[in-house]
């Protein structure tokens, strides 16, 4: 009645640059119960720690701190090796000495992480031609991550700025939740196969971020509070709620004609107003031709037309809905103001309608085959910032005043080309074009700042 498994994996990497590399030990169990002839229960589980050296390979331009960028910019004739007294030497071509990064300065990750799934399944009851059962299924994912930046204070680069010596420290904590529970009825009426569900969804996020930064660092010290200049970057609560609602119908005729209604309402936290309920039906049908009687050609085997359409939705960004306050200083004391960016309490998620015409063919006993599709997707209530004007006082508000329209095709060309009980070749081209059109933009264009401004 039980089935179990228990593994675990120790994975240990050196990174190709000297104090680099990764570390990763893993556990996992699966366990299968069941706990009556009507009620089975299965539950996975794994808890990860890894623990990551990044180096400094990236575009740091601000900090010197680039590996790549200093290496390609000195000529190697130039020894950037630490001398016998312990010093290195500075680097007359490039703002750092890469090999003084790599020997004095850290850029560390530890992630802990732990991800649990259940599915627990009822059989109410079962007869020859139908059965109907209730399945809850849901899960849980935490992860706890701290990262470590330090730039040693007598780094080449460090040592041109007022405080040198640069220390960051992140911390982040999240806990999500999601639990969906379902009811299934089947029912059989000879060559037609009916599937009815309706079910209930939940989803929980919770997340904790602190960064903190500290500049100008007593000599030797990775401590925050031997820094000249202590900074919180960043720290952010946040907590989000949403709840969904479903149903849907299947019908499946011979393997003939299948076809698919459904719909699912939901609700966020994130929307303006968080207990409307918002609609998002869907519906498809396909027609397999060459499984009637009347289809005589041997040299298509599958001609299945197909149609779908589908609503769904993107989610507002958090606090997006709310004006914020941000720290001031009202008469020598701290104190809060009002934020010149608005928050907007009429936001509307981002909605979506697709769609979708195809087709699928099969050519000599499906050994050849080709899928094609169509696409039109309209999305609608997309979240723009709108400028005000100077004069409200106010700078910025989101808003729901953009439109955009994606136009497409895909198409799929599959081939068994040999078919030997010991050698098989299949080959599979594909082909794909999207058009996105901005239908509605509602606020006036414009440009942010950036490498790619000048492209357009």
């Amino acid at each position: 009645n039980t089935q179990y498994f228990i593994g675990t994996g120790i994975n240990d990497e050196n990174g190709l640059i000297k104090n680099t590399g990764f570390e990763r030990y893993s556990i996992r169990a699966n366990i299968d119960q069941k706990i009556s002839k009507a009620l089975q229960l299965s539950v996975n589980t794994s808890y990860t720690r890894s623990n990551t050296d990044r180096g400094f390979t990236g575009n740091q331009n601000r900090s010197g701190a680039s590996i790549g960028y200093a290496i390609s910019a000195t000529p190697n004739y130039f020894d950037l090796r630490q001398r016998a007294d312990g010093s290195y030497p500075d680097n007359p071509y490039f703002t750092e000495n890469p090999v003084a990064l790599v020997d004095k300065s850290t850029n560390n990750s530890l992630v802990n992480r732990m991800i649990s799934s259940f599915n627990l399944s009822l059989n109410l009851f079962q007869t020859d031609n139908s059965f109907a059962k209730i399945i809850v299924n849901g899960g849980l994912d935490y992860l706890q991550n701290t990262t470590n930046i330090y730039l040693a204070e007598d780094l080449q680069y460090q040592r041109g700025l007022a405080n040198p010596g640069d220390i960051l420290n992140g911390k982040q904590e999240s806990f999500n939740t999601n639990i969906q529970a379902a009811a299934v009825y089947n029912w059989n009426l000879g060559k037609v196969n009916l599937n009815s569900q309706v079910g209930l969804v939940r989803l929980d996020f919770a997340n904790d971020l602190l960064f903190v930064r500290g500049q100008g660092l007593a000599p030797l010290q990775k401590n925050i509070k031997q820094a000249a200049m202590q900074t919180v970057n960043a720290q952010t609560f946040s907590k989000i709620q949403e709840a969904g609602v479903f149903l849907q119908q299947e019908a499946n005729f011979d393997d003939k004609v299948i076809g698919t209604v459904g719909i699912r309402f939901d609700k966020s936290s994130l929307n303006g107003d968080v207990n409307e309920w918002y609609a998002f039906p869907k519906a498809s049908l396909a027609i397999n031709l060459t499984r009637f009687g009347f289809w005589k050609d041997n040299f298509i085997s599958q001609f299945k037309p197909r149609i779908a359409y589908g609503e769904t939705a993107g989610p507002v960004t958090f606090g997006s809905i709310y004006t914020p306050l941000v720290g001031t200083n009202i008469g020598g004391f701290l104190g809060s103001a009002v934020s010149a960016t608005y928050g907007n309490e009429l936001l509307r998620p981002e909605t979506a309608k697709e769609l979708e015409f195809g087709v699928d063919l099969g050519f000599f006993k499906n050994r050849l085959t080709f899928e094609g599709s169509y696409y039109i997707k309209n999305t609608a209530n997309n979240i723009q910032t709108l400028n005000l004007s100077p004069s409200t006082g106010v700078t910025s508000v989101p808003s729901n005043l953009a439109e955009l329209q994606n136009k497409g095709i895909e198409l799929t060309l599959s081939g068994l080309v040999i078919d030997k009980p010991n050698f098989k070749w299949n080959s599979r081209l594909m082909y794909w074009k999207n058009t996105v059109i901005v239908s509605k933009l509602g606020i006036p264009s414009y440009t942010i700042g950036g490498f790619g401004v000048s492209y357009g």
